[in-house]
Order: C-alpha cells, then sequence, then structure tokens
C-alpha cells in the first residue's frame, strides 16, 4: 500500500475588466450562465465570471451537442476538442490523453476533475458521457493549478445536477457489433427546496476484434437541498461496474528487404486476437461520493466547500506479448507470437476536501474578479502483479497469428 497526500493551493487570480451598463451585462449570451438560472449553483474555479473576461483559452463541450452526435464515452468527446490527442489507453480499460503536447504519466489514467475535484486518480475504467452536463477543456499552464500539474491543460467534467423541474428521458440504442445500449436521465422535484436526479446506462457490446466483449453498468443518482436562499448543498454517488477484455491489438510482422527490416502491419486481419479468451473480462468497478455546500456571502461574494471519496478496483488476466527480443519468437519465424499471462489486482482510495471563496472588487470602472482556493488530497494504492514469463526455449504459451489456437492451456502466473 503506498499512501500519497498532498495539499494544493489554488490560484489567487484577479482579472481586471471594464466595468458595462446593466443593460449591457443582461445581453450576455445565455449559454454561459443558464446553469446558474435553474439551481443557482455556481461554476468551480469560474464563479459567476463571464466566459469571455477569463484570461484564458477555455472550450465548453456541452451535453447537447454530445448527445445530438451520440457520444457515450469521454475519449470520443474529447476528439471534438482542439490541442487535445488520445494517448495509450491501457488496452481499453482507462482514458488517457495529451493536451497540447503533454500527457503526463502513461501509467496510469490522465488526470482530469469531475466538478472540480480531481477525478482521474486510480482505476474507472474508460468514463461514460451518460451523466455529463459538460465538459470544460482549460488549455495553458494556467490550468495546471486547477489539475494534477500538467502544464497543457485540464478537463473539468461537470455532472448532471437536479433542477426543479420535472421530466426525464429515456433511450434504446443499437449498433455494430452488436451493441445495445440502454440510458435514462429522470429529474423530480421533491418539495421547493429539495430535488433528486437519477442517471444511468446499461451497455452491452462485442467488437470487430474476434471474441472481445465488453458490459458496462453506470448509475448516478444525486441529490440537491436549497437550505436557504444563500445556501445550497448538493450531493451525488457514483457507480461504475465495467468488464473489459485487456487487448493490445495486432502486431506488425518483420521482413527483412535490402534495406533493411520492414513492419507489415496489415499481414493479419485486424479482427484477429491475440489474446487469450479464456482470460475473460478485466473487471472494474467504482464507488465514489461528492458532497458541496455553496453560501453566498453577498450579492458578489460566495464560498463552496467540498468533499470527495472514492474507491476503486481493477482485477483480471491477461495474456500479454513479449517485449524482450531475446525471447520473442516472432523476429525469427514472423509468425509465433511469444506471450506471457498475467493477474492484476488493483485497487485505490481517495480522498480530497477543497475550499474556493470568489468574487468581484471594483476599482473605478475597473472589476476583478477573484479566486482564493486550496484543496487536499489523500490518495492510496495497493497494486498485486503475478506473471507467467516463457524462456527463450519453452514456446508453450505462443500462439500463431495466422492460424490461432485459443485452446493452449494456460499458465498460472507465479511470479
Amino acid at each position: 500500500m503506498r499512501p500519497f497526500s498532498t495539499l494544493r493551493l489554488a490560484l489567487i487570480a484577479s482579472t481586471a475588466t471594464i466595468a458595462l451598463p446593466s443593460a449591457a451585462i443582461a445581453q450576455a449570451p445565455a449559454a454561459e450562465s443558464s446553469d446558474i438560472v435553474v439551481t443557482g449553483l455556481k461554476r468551480q474555479y469560474f464563479g459567476d465570471t463571464p466566459v469571455k473576461e477569463i484570461p484564458q483559452a477555455v472550450q465548453f463541450l456541452e451535453g447537447e451537442l454530445l448527445d445530438d452526435l451520440n457520444i457515450t464515452r469521454l475519449d470520443t468527446a474529447l476528439e471534438l476538442a482542439s490541442g487535445v490527442s488520445k494517448q495509450n489507453n491501457f488496452g481499453g480499460l482507462w482514458d488517457s490523453f495529451a493536451i497540447r503536447g503533454f500527457a503526463g504519466d502513461e501509467n496510469f489514467p490522465s488526470g482530469f476533475l469531475v466538478n472540480g475535484f480531481n477525478g482521474g486518480r486510480g482505476y474507472g475504467g474508460p468514463r461514460d458521457a451518460s451523466n455529463v452536463e459538460r465538459i470544460e477543456v482549460l488549455k495553458g499552464p494556467n490550468s495546471a493549478l486547477f489539475g494534477r500539474g500538467e502544464p497543457g491543460g485540464t478537463i473539468n467534467i461537470v455532472s448532471k445536477k437536479p433542477t426543479f423541474k420535472e421530466g426525464g428521458s429515456f433511450s434504446v440504442a443499437g449498433g455494430k457489433w452488436n451493441t445495445y445500449r440502454v440510458e435514462g436521465d429522470y429529474n423530480l422535484p421533491i418539495t421547493d427546496m429539495v430535488a433528486v436526479r437519477l442517471t444511468g446506462a446499461v451497455e452491452d457490446a462485442e467488437s470487430f476484434r474476434d471474441t472481445v466483449k465488453t458490459r458496462k453498468y453506470v448509475l448516478n443518482p444525486s441529490f440537491l437541498a436549497k437550505l436557504s436562499d444563500k445556501t445550497i448543498f448538493t450531493y451525488e454517488l457514483e457507480y461504475v461496474n465495467q468488464e473489459v477484455p485487456f487487448e493490445r491489438g495486432v502486431v506488425a510482422i518483420p521482413t527483412v528487404t535490402a534495406n533493411g527490416i520492414t513492419y507489415d502491419l496489415g499481414a493479419i486481419p485486424n479482427t484477429r486476437f491475440l489474446g487469450n479468451p479464456n482470460d475473460g473480462p478485466t473487471k472494474v468497478e467504482v464507488l465514489g461520493h461528492q458532497a458541496q455546500l455553496q453560501h453566498d456571502l453577498s450579492d458578489d461574494w460566495v464560498v463552496m466547500l467540498g468533499a470527495g471519496y472514492k474507491d476503486t478496483s481493477f482485477k483480471g488476466f491477461s495474456s500479454d506479448p513479449e517485449l524482450v527480443l531475446g525471447r520473442q519468437r516472432i523476429d525469427n519465424d514472423g509468425r509465433t507470437l511469444t506471450r506471457q499471462r498475467r493477474y492484476r489486482d488493483y485497487s485505490t482510495t481517495h480522498m480530497v476536501f477543497r475550499g474556493e471563496i470568489s468574487g468581484k472588487a471594483q476599482t473605478g470602472s475597473i472589476v476583478h474578479n477573484i479566486r482564493v482556493g486550496a484543496d487536499w488530497d489523500k490518495f492510496e494504492i495497493d497494486t498485486f502483479q503475478t506473471r507467467y514469463r516463457p524462456v527463450a526455449a519453452d514456446q508453450s504459451y505462443s500462439i500463431d497469428i495466422f492460424n490461432p489456437d485459443y485452446t493452449i492451456p494456460a499458465p498460472v502466473p507465479n511470479s
């Protein structure tokens, strides 16, 4: 068990803008403040500052846009953001991306925020988009103050919150490779001061890759209480259960030519699975909690206090290609892929407390938007892994990439 604690002091930010007449302010685009009108909730790190007055490059991906494009995953949504590129996602088992070329630690999922809380730590699997109100892409080194330190930028996911208007939606979808998905969202005001909301999704899918099948359950109940005209309390729970086979893709076949060794990536079909179907899926589970109290100190100043706690687990078998050339047969005969077999059992616990005060001060015709905040994180990770690794002379667990035999007995990882 390796505990890791951090105390992060957030930006003391002051941005100066020329004060506008109230009539001009009233004509600001509704999209900049629509999330404040219904529930009175402020945006973490932004407060009530209009986006055009924030001295930073920020891109918003609204939930309506994701629905219109039928986007169900975070990694697909980020394809719409400029400056964001996909990275090694550990065989499809987590989200990994780079912003402006900065990828962070590729041995862990990429760092992102959820409602201002550090949500990327742990093994939460590929994040589902069923509970996304919007995605905020904060670009440039200024965003490192809000994330895990990557200077390229930070992703903040804003989840759907209860409102005081009853309604909901329900959808059923089907697609290629026997993909079926059911998604629901229902909001219910209980009184004039209390509302609840439930979002969730169930997905079952095969793949263009032979024998690969995934399953996912996502559930996000949330609660909002207006304790007074100036105080709002919110709570939400996150439950995720996913089963995803660990899968590294196809291999390129080495060929000796007059100019040296070249590698042919199209020698076998993309449908070919080079792992062991009998390994079964890697199972990912998440149980998380977030609570936040917002209190308006005045018309211009607000304080937000929050706490989060999340447990994640990640366990399963996998059959992986051997990476050491002295043990790998495929470089010799072009068809025999030497494999290892691993068992992973990872778990994490993450606790965070955060506070933020934001407001405005005016000096003559200049308005200063000021924010002061601090976060405290404690992250514990427990990793257990065993491995079967054959010696060079032992090819009993190798696979013929042109004629795979999935009945080969699987060795027990024991080292």
